[in-house]
This record gives C-alpha cells, structure tokens and sequence, in this order.
C-alpha cells in the first residue's frame, strides 16, 4: 500500500508537466491569415485551377500579404 503513493505522486507530477508542456506550445506565433480550411483536406477544394494569379491576387487583398521582406 505504501508503494501506490509515490506512484500517483509521479503520475500527477507528470500530468502536470505535460499540461504546461501543451500550454507553451499553443502559446507559439497564430498562423498567417486565409480562408477557411476544411478538415483533414484542408484546401484542397479551394485551391484554384483555372487563372490561379487572379484568385490569389484576391485573396491578397481580402486576407493581406502572404509574406513580408
């Protein structure tokens, strides 16, 4: 019985850490603006096959710049 304890002790210390450990990590840079994604394919749907240039070109404006120098 003595043994059980420092078990739980150990498994919430490690809870614990995991819980700061995931906290820290969504805490990092949000991604850059754009249109909605569906799940597990993402945009695939959306991206555009006929005049690409034009769609994206909107997409600047509605969203803002893709990248920066």
């Amino acid at each position: 019985m003595s043994t059980t304890w420092p078990t739980y002790y150990l498994a919430l210390a490690f809870a614990g850490m995991c819980l700061v450990w995931f906290q820290r990590r969504k805490a990092g840079l949000p991604y850059p603006p754009g249109p909605p994604a569906e799940p597990i394919i993402g945009h695939l749907r959306i991206i555009p096959s006929n005049n690409p240039d034009f769609i994206f070109r909107q997409w600047s404006r509605i969203y803002g710049k893709p990248f920066y120098r």
